[in-house]
Parts: structure tokens; C-alpha cells; sequence
């Protein structure tokens, strides 16, 4: 039954051990096991869209497809799709959870709420976890290409002030290589040439002035 709890009596638990707490609701049996029957105790009736909605957050939650949802699990899903929203709102969920009622039994199997049943949800769910692994590749491909974009330029500011050589220095090269001598062996590179340079300027004026 649902536990009536408030917002307000939520206040000054931080948003892991509040979503804890909701799931500890939702765990009725006490087996440390969401079940799908479980988990639906949010809608407010056993419709077939609540039920297919249900289904497809099950899946996505249940990352290992254990057949039932772990609070690690619950924790970090929910962690993540209300991480935009602010505290006063994230208690009110968790106290929306907490206000739930659990379906009987009956009631869960003549809404087949008790099994997965539907492959379409499943396919569906799946299907978006999919474009969100792949999005995120995307994104990491585009912070990769970025980062390297940023390392030339750097390296380029540092020739043109005589602090590195776009030779020597490999792109994002960690800072503890620097002190095996390629740093030191960069910057003599480009006062060597310099110098020469300078040795050819000085020798070709001596040679004009005579």
C-alpha cells in the first residue's frame, strides 16, 4: 500500500538514497527484485498504453536482462532521465512513488502484467537503447576530432614562440613523456636552426660590408 509520504518529508536526503527509498517501495516482497508487476504500481490504471509504457522503461532499466530490476540499476536509471529537473520537482516523484498502490496479484495477471509478453515493446525498447549507445559514439568521435584539432593548434602557438616542434611532439602526448628529453631536444632543434639562420645573416652582412 502506498505509504502517503510527502515531499516535505523528503527534504535533506540526497537523490541516490531517495530513489532508494522508492525503490524499496516498489519492492514489496522484500526479495530486493523489481518485477515488471511491480514496477506498474506508478500507473494509474492497467490500460494498454500504461502497460506497454511500463514494459519499455522495464526494459531499459534491466540492462542485463537479470528479468527483474536490481536498486543499482533503478538508482542510476532514474538518476539519469531526472537529472534536468530540480530538487522540489525530483521529490515530488519520489514521493509519487512512495503514494503508490500495488495491483493484486489477479488484477497483474488478467492485465498480463505478470510475464514481459509483449515482443514489440521489447523490440522498441531495444531498439533506442541502441540509438543512444550510438549517439553517444558519435559524440565521443566529435570530442576525439576536437581534442586533436585543440593539440595541433597548441603545437603550432608553440613553434612560432620557439617553445616545440611540430616534428617531435606527438598529439596529446601525456605531460610526464615531456621529461625524457623530447621537450629539451624540441627546443634545441628550433634554436639550432635559428641560429644557424642567424649565422648566415651575420656572415652575409660581414661579407657586404668588406
Amino acid at each position: 500500500m502506498g505509504a502517503g509520504v510527502s515531499a516535505d518529508q523528503l527534504r535533506g536526503k540526497s537523490r541516490d538514497a531517495l530513489l532508494g527509498t522508492a525503490y524499496d517501495h516498489l519492492d514489496r516482497y522484500f526479495e530486493e527484485k523489481v518485477r515488471l508487476g511491480d514496477l506498474i504500481c506508478m500507473a494509474d490504471e492497467l490500460s494498454p498504453a500504461e502497460i506497454e509504457n511500463t514494459r519499455s522503461d522495464f526494459i531499459k532499466i534491466d540492462r542485463n536482462e537479470l528479468g527483474y530490476i536490481i536498486k543499482e540499476d533503478y538508482v542510476e536509471y532514474y538518476m539519469n532521465q531526472l537529472a534536468d529537473i530540480d530538487d522540489d520537482e525530483f521529490r515530488l516523484f519520489v514521493s509519487a512513488v512512495l503514494s503508490s498502490k500495488h495491483w493484486t496479484e489477479r488484477q497483474l495477471e488478467a492485465a498480463n502484467c505478470v510475464t514481459m509478453g509483449n515482443e514489440q515493446a521489447k523490440a522498441d525498447a531495444e531498439a533506442e537503447i541502441l540509438e543512444q549507445m550510438m549517439e553517444q559514439q558519435r559524440l565521443e568521435a566529435a570530442m576525439k576530432i576536437e581534442r586533436r584539432r585543440k593539440g595541433s593548434l597548441r603545437r603550432v602557438h608553440m613553434v612560432a614562440k620557439g617553445e616545440g616542434s611540430m616534428i617531435q611532439w606527438e598529439a596529446l602526448a601525456p605531460k610526464k613523456e615531456l621529461f625524457k628529453g623530447g621537450r629539451f631536444k624540441a627546443r634545441m632543434m628550433v634554436l639550432g636552426h635559428f641560429g644557424k639562420a642567424h649565422a648566415k645573416q651575420k656572415a652575409a652582412s660581414s661579407w657586404n660590408r668588406r
